[in-house]
């Protein structure tokens, strides 16, 4: 019998795996939207142990890039958005968690940013989060609570000021079948109702549906729908479409495990013409509904 080749991938995670019991895991995804002026990111992962690093790039070239740390009841990531100036857009976050007491923070370079605290008991939970600056010291403050109450989960939020509300309640109604109800205000009258539908079918599929509508006579709803499927072998495939005055193409997500078929459909659909992509678009949301 002949001998197998040991490709350097496999052997960095043989050396990985027998020498400093390490994990190594690869993941790549793309993001694009728009059909007549599409937009789109690139983003890799790797995740060696504890620690995850993210590379996002955009048809600009670098986007963002993420280096994360996970211990056991603590998380803290540097972000970086420019790469000659990495200071510039540096933000750092950490997560924690204190018996029942979650505590976040997120700070950049300016001395800017939020700090936000949980706390959770039996079915329910309640939060505030503020903003913080070193020139305005506390800014912008809201609340939040939630309660479970038999197979309805019920939340309400609030600010400080009380400018802006949102009341929302979500039923298991089957199984992997949820819907959703919501109002969200502002000061002034200005108030918007929401209802949500979603539902895992088999196979590894899931469509949601959410339709918004203004609380008043008129009837002018925008209604947001999304269809998770696989399309091209090993990919996840989410098909987003958004309806309103004027009928928007859909947006698209893929996940690939193979990088060489990723960048290959991801800058194949980037640059290719409308008919081409809205051709593409059409034949992954159809195919699965047939």
């Amino acid at each position: 019998m002949g001998r197998k080749r040991l490709t350097a991938r496999a052997a960095l995670s043989l050396l990985f795996s027998k020498t400093n019991k390490i994990k190594l895991k690869q993941s790549v995804s793309a993001t694009i939207k728009g059909a007549d002026s599409p937009t789109g990111t690139l983003t890799t992962s790797y995740v060696v142990d504890a620690i995850t690093g993210e590379v996002e790039l955009a048809k600009s070239g670098f986007a963002k890039g993420s280096v994360k740390y996970a211990a056991k009841d603590s998380t803290t990531q540097a972000t970086i958005s420019s790469l000659s100036n990495p200071l510039d857009g540096l933000k750092l976050s950490n997560s924690t968690l204190i018996g029942q007491v979650g505590v976040k923070s997120e700070i950049t370079k300016q001395l800017k940013g939020t700090l936000s605290a949980c706390y959770v008991s039996g079915p329910g939970a309640i939060g505030v989060e503020t903003a913080i600056s070193k020139a305005g010291g506390i800014g912008a403050t809201s609340f939040a609570a939630q309660c479970k109450v038999g197979d309805v989960m019920y939340s309400a939020k609030t600010t400080m000021k009380m400018d802006a509300y949102q009341i929302a309640a979500v039923d298991g109604v089957g199984a992997g079948e949820t819907v959703g109800v919501a109002i969200d205000g502002k000061a002034g009258g200005d108030v918007k109702a929401s209802l949500a539908y979603a539902k895992k079918l088999g196979g590894g599929h899931s469509v949601k549906c959410v339709v918004v509508n203004p609380v008043k006579k008129s009837f002018d709803p925008v209604v947001s729908a999304n269809f998770v499927t696989s399309v091209l072998p090993k990919t996840t495939t989410t098909v987003a479409v958004q309806v309103d005055k004027a009928v928007r193409f859909p947006s698209l997500a893929l996940f690939f495990s193979s990088p060489l078929v990723f960048v290959t459909t991801f800058l194949s659909l980037l640059f290719a013409k409308k008919s081409e992509r809205d051709s593409f678009f059409l034949r992954a949301f159809c195919s699965r509904l047939r």
